[in-house]
């Protein structure tokens, strides 16, 4: 075994020596490809022609070094394993380096393509409105050309978000390294943007190409579904963005804003879902595939990120959380609304202007995509303003109309065994009530649209029975929709919306237990408790407020929690006593109760 591992040293020891001199030729190409390029850009009596010629040879010559260090440090780490040497270790941490430059220089390059795409569309800069009436009053031109510009976008991010992840792989390499990886760590992330945000971000352009791009037809109702499912997300890309970058906010904003987003990826996702049963025959499978895919890729992202922050909120660094600035140095601030917690500007203020006005702008566009004006202490509500009235659709023929109803209506059932299918699972439970809702206003628009059609007959038994058909089948999905999210909500551990809502619907009756009783363990604080009874008078959940001393009023709670039957009485200290070892966690549930929750349902003022 000794001679052979020697054998295996002195081949890739031969291999390397063959390979050097080849990587040294490639790297004074990429330099001289470079400069030239660079002459050629800042030349004015260049053409875009012979510019692009000369970044393609560059960038050619980027994916050839690439390939030679990437070939270099497999050599590097199978010599490293079968003896490690410090020369090796310091080798292996200038690939590192050398790769990430490179991964980097083509990140700059197809940058520029996307400018260049940009610059060649002619309704680039055009909004929604804009864009619908050149789709409505030119025709295929206009469509050709939007399919064409969205999917050279498409292409380009998608480059792009495996270049960002591959400089993200190499930085933590870099970070598990001895001091030679940390200090290429430092310079490589000195002064420069989050890698982790310019992936997200990548990833947030990636969805707008492939909403546009995932209907067959752009303009149809299905790219409109599409729409329409995606805009939500829209608005908390940006607090998604700004959570990353800056790490000033306090942790319960971050849990705040966290877990609106996770909350609004489950919504879209089952929105998805609906869409992908109810029209899979209007969809570019690939295209709505893949806006699947990263959609539930950034959802595992924030679900890791809010887990991760409520984890560091249980065991607090030295840091307190009091010494933390609860807002930002500049202008942002963490606002709540009907639309969850996010994480906008606050406008600058001019005469007569009244309270507050906070805008939630987009994190690639100096917009706002949504404003907020201050209500009452840290409320907010949202400032609608007049849209612009888009052009008249055109009419579906009448028996084309009829013919998608019908279809819609075979596959009401395969939808609904779909759902079902999440109430076994861990979904959230208001995004399937509201993505049913949809469908079932989905069949009540088909039936409105067939009963006011122009052409529709008006002594047909059969089509008057399809439009009966409709509103019955979405009535029944409306009080499926009610139950599920009910049977999902008593399925799962508790939280504030879910209580509320089964309170609201009579599944859930709070009772008072007992009188305050002072804690031996912990704070040794007062506990005042409440179960939270179901249906047939059995305990489903508990709720815990803490006082500072017995006689304290009822609304100066110190903290508040939601707790599982089965954890009714865990503490830190009884879950440490039944760890098995020094390094085993037992998690311990704790819903977060709000005030709209204690003053509803446990009548504390």
């Amino acid at each position: 075994m000794r001679e052979q591992k020697q054998q295996r040293f002195e081949e890739l020891r031969q291999d390397l020596k063959e390979l050097l001199p080849q990587l040294i030729q490639t790297k004074k190409r990429v330099g001289v490809t470079y400069n030239v390029m660079q002459k050629k850009t800042n030349d004015p009596s260049c053409s875009e022609q012979e510019r692009a010629k000369f970044k393609q040879l560059y960038l050619t010559e980027l994916h050839a070094q690439r390939a030679g260090d990437v070939t270099m440090l497999g050599f590097i780490e199978e010599m490293t394993g079968l003896r490690p040497d410090s020369f090796a270790a310091q080798t292996r941490c200038d690939l590192l380096e050398q790769l990430i430059n490179n991964a980097r220089a083509q990140i700059t390059i197809k940058s520029l393509d996307i400018d260049a795409a940009k610059c060649n569309y002619t309704h680039s800069n055009s909004d929604e409105v804009q864009l619908a009436t050149a789709l409505l009053t030119e025709g295929t031109v206009v469509v050709d050309g939007f399919l064409e510009y969205m999917g050279e976008l498409c292409e380009i991010y998608e480059t792009l978000i495996k270049l960002h992840t591959e400089v993200g792989s190499r930085l933590r390499q870099l970070q598990g390294m001895s001091h030679h990886g940390a200090e290429a760590w430092e310079r490589l992330t000195s002064n420069r943007p989050d890698n982790d945000a310019s992936v997200l971000g990548t990833k947030v352009c990636q969805l707008t190409t492939l909403t546009s791009l995932g209907a067959k037809e752009p303009g149809s109702d299905t790219s409109a579904a599409l729409l329409d499912v995606m805009a939500p997300l829209q608005l908390l890309f940006s607090s998604y963005i700004e959570l990353q970058i800056s790490k000033h906010y306090k942790s319960d904003d971050r849990i705040a804003v966290l877990d609106n987003l996770v909350k609004h990826y489950d919504t879209a996702m089952v929105g998805l879902t609906s869409i992908g049963i109810l029209r899979s025959d209007e969809l570019q499978p690939d295209r709505f595939a893949h806006l699947c895919e990263i959609v539930g890729q950034l959802r595992d992202d924030a679900e890791l990120r809010l887990a991760d922050e409520l984890k560091s909120a249980e065991t607090p660094s030295p840091t307190s959380k009091a010494e933390l600035p609860a807002t930002s140095p500049s202008r942002k601030r963490v606002i709540h609304t009907v639309k969850g917690t996010l994480i906008g500007e606050v406008r600058a203020r001019v005469a007569n202007q009244g309270t507050n006005i906070v805008d939630v702008r987009s994190p690639f566009e100096d917009q706002p995509l949504a404003s907020f004006r201050e209500d009452k202490s840290n409320a907010w509500v949202e400032i609608v303003e007049a849209s612009k009235t888009a052009p008249k659709a055109r009419v579906t023929p009448y028996p084309q109309l009829k013919g998608d109803a019908r279809k819609a209506l075979a596959k009401i059932d395969e939808l609904v065994h779909k759902f079902e299918g999440y109430a076994r699972g861990a979904s959230h439970p208001k995004g399937i009530e509201e993505s049913l809702q949809n469908t079932a206003q989905y069949l009540i628009d088909y039936a409105d649209r067939l009963e006011r059609h122009e052409n529709a007959p008006s002594n047909s038994q059969k089509d008057a029975d399809l439009v009966k058909d409709l509103r019955l089948t979405a009535g029944t999905i409306k009080e499926k929709a009610t139950q599920l999210r009910i049977q999902i909500s008593l399925a799962q551990a508790p939280t504030s919306e879910a209580v509320e809502y089964l309170f609201r619907h009579k599944e859930v009756h709070p009772q008072k237990i007992g009188e305050r009783i002072q804690l031996k363990t912990g704070r040794q604080d007062f506990l005042q408790e409440y179960v939270l009874m179901n249906n047939n008078n059995r305990p489903l959940w508990y709720a815990h407020f803490h006082y500072k001393t017995s006689s304290d009023a009822n609304a100066d709670y110190t903290a508040a929690s939601l707790k599982t039957k089965d954890q009714r009485f865990e503490t830190n200290a009884t879950a440490l006593a039944k760890a098995q070892n020094a390094h085993q966690k037992i998690d311990i549930y704790r819903g977060h109760i709000d005030k709209e929750l204690a003053t509803k349902i446990f009548s504390l003022p």
